[in-house]
């Protein structure tokens, strides 16, 4: 579980959200949908105006498994 106490305040992300996303972590998948985003963020220079596909991060976790 992530601690918002350790997490910086950011503009430009939303720290509740991120935290309630990884709450309940039973399930492997929000690991790999998450580090699947980042990579697909990392490829695209971290431009978030370039649109991520359903497809692109189905593509990017199958990768990872």
């Amino acid at each position: 579980m992530i601690d918002t106490d350790y997490l910086p305040p950011s503009e430009h992300l939303n720290i509740s959200a991120l935290t309630r996303f990884f709450r309940n972590t039973t399930n492997s998948y929000k690991y790999i949908l998450f580090l699947s985003l980042l990579d697909i963020l990392k490829r695209n220079q971290f431009h978030i105006s370039s649109p991520i596909s359903f497809e692109d991060i189905k593509i990017e976790m199958k990768i990872k498994l």
